[in-house]
């Protein structure tokens, strides 16, 4: 994975909408674990389909407007700590496991 980091210099309504993008993805990721917890999310593609339901879903119209690529990466990452926790748990490391935990404001996010 290729990894750009630069300073941006935008408009204020540019600005808005990157943060909202940011908020969204991190919405997609948190619903992810939670359906994991709930039972609902049990493969990758259980976590690539849950995206699909979130766009399509009326309640949270919001989430369709970011890009299905960025959703699916966001779905890919909450996937990738839960595949984590369970090599963890496999491998009976000593200590804390590294449960997937609900990601909050961030100052260094991507999309």
């Amino acid at each position: 994975m290729l990894v750009y980091e630069m300073k941006l210099k935008g408009t204020e309504n540019q600005y808005r909408r990157l943060d909202e993008a940011i908020r969204t993805g991190r919405f997609v990721r948190n619903s992810v674990i939670r359906a994991w917890l709930d039972g609902q999310v049990k493969s990758r593609n259980d976590a690539y389909k849950h995206c699909k339901v979130l766009s399509d879903n009326s309640e949270f119209p919001w989430v369709s407007r970011l890009n299905s690529m960025a959703r699916q990466a966001h779905a890919e990452r909450a996937w990738a700590s839960i595949e984590r926790f369970y090599k963890n748990c496999r491998q009976k490391i000593p200590g804390k496991k590294g449960f997937p935990r609900f990601k909050k404001y961030q100052v260094r996010a991507s999309v």
